[in-house]
């Protein structure tokens, strides 16, 4: 950022000194057209304080724009747990609207997951066959986020699972009252080693959502 700064005042600067002759310029007519400017009632900008204008315009942006580059890895990631934590409650809700299984079907392989509301009646919702009403594609969010725990130190439940997701199948299934006997977890993180967890802690079949922030023991440490 001190690099960017002081690139932007030695360009300030330069534009500076390229315009003082017409400043000075400038400024002389502006004597001369004084009187004509309280006659008229009318007033504008002087170059000067354009110029200034764009200088402080220009310093603020070399320091905004490093912040907003950083903070855009954990923003993307925060939306994309948001979106599966949605689409694993949408899941519950259809389950309960159909009087029907409904299940969220996650593929490590294709950094992706899919809300589906049947099975295609052979009791395998993996297989092709099943109806998908909503899915998710995690590398569309950008800034390397994907399935990963990043540098959490420890799962919320007993073991980070297979490509970081706990669920047994890499599935979650709701039943037509909301219920779910599958419970776990799944773990997203992005290029900057920052981890969300979203999951189902109970048959009750409450979705939550959690982010590490440090510590060190089972459970501990997401917030």
């Amino acid at each position: 950022m001190n690099l960017a700064l002081k690139n932007c005042q030695r360009s300030f600067l330069k534009l500076l000194l390229f315009y003082y002759p017409f400043i000075k310029r400038e400024n002389r007519l502006m004597k001369n057209c004084f009187t004509m400017k309280i006659i008229t009632g009318k007033s504008g900008f002087t170059l000067m304080e354009l110029m200034v204008v764009v200088g402080v315009a220009a310093v603020l942006a070399a320091i905004a724009v490093p912040s907003i580059i950083s903070w855009m890895p954990n923003h993307k990631l925060k939306q994309a747990a948001s979106d599966l934590h949605a689409g694993i409650q949408f899941a519950k809700i259809q389950a309960i609207r159909a009087r029907a299984d409904c299940a969220v079907v996650f593929n490590a392989a294709g950094n992706s997951y899919r809300v589906c509301s049947d099975d295609g009646g052979d009791g395998d919702w993996t297989d092709g066959d099943e109806t998908v009403i909503r899915s998710g594609n995690l590398a569309g969010y950008g800034h390397g986020i994907g399935y990963g725990h990043g540098t959490a130190g420890n799962p919320i439940g007993a073991a980070w699972g297979a490509n970081d997701i706990s669920y047994a199948n890499s599935r979650i299934v709701f039943n037509s009252r909301g219920l779910t006997t599958t419970l776990g977890y799944v773990y997203l993180d992005n290029r900057t080693n920052t981890c969300y967890a979203v999951g189902t802690p109970s048959m009750a079949g409450v979705v939550v959502m959690r982010r590490w922030v440090g510590g060190g023991g089972p459970g501990i440490g997401w917030r």
